[in-house]
């Protein structure tokens, strides 16, 4: 097993937004609003139903105004997304392009043209795997995203997953 690893990444406008939104959910601000939303909607066209002009209850509709709020703002933040990234990917393109990480034994070193950033193990708090990405968290919602196309085959991304695993265990959180 390698003690260094060298990884270089270029993203896709789309990898970048599937891995933003296989994050989003895991933010605790997020997952708040959809909640509130939902009580909102909920209480919304609950308290409709009590009225004089309302006689007979369609429930189906009640239900339906239940998940328009949240449904809706779904496709805000979709929405909302797709256009932050493209505004990212056209004014910062370095961030996009020619991204070089380093894992050695001290932790991760990530650069690329016009910025730098080094991280110790010691920062690290949990990983994550998804089919594409390998997500390595530094606080609840702030993870540096690898991508698995980046390794040149399985046992390098196996070797990577271990070296990360026995860092992020002998760095008990």
């Amino acid at each position: 097993m390698d003690s260094t690893f060298t990884i270089k990444q270029n993203w896709k406008l789309r990898e970048f937004i599937n891995a933003t939104i296989y994050l989003l959910p895991g933010m605790k601000m997020i997952r708040f609003i959809f909640v509130v939303t939902f009580i909102a909607s909920a209480a919304s066209s609950l308290l409709g139903i009590p009225s004089p002009d309302n006689i007979k209850t369609n429930w189906p509709l009640v239900i339906l105004k239940c998940f328009s709020g949240p449904f809706f703002l779904s496709i805000g933040f979709l929405i909302l997304l797709v256009l932050i990234s493209i505004l990212l990917k056209l004014f910062k393109p370095n961030h996009f392009r020619n991204v070089v990480y380093t894992f050695n034994p001290w932790g991760m070193k990530k650069s690329g043209k016009g910025f730098q950033y080094d991280t110790p193990w010691s920062k690290f708090i949990r990983s994550r795997e998804s089919t594409h990405f390998i997500f390595l968290f530094i606080s609840q919602n702030d993870a540096h995203v690898i991508q698995k196309k980046a390794f040149k085959d399985k046992s390098e991304l196996n070797d990577f997953l271990a070296m990360v695993s026995e860092h992020l265990n002998s760095t008990s959180h």
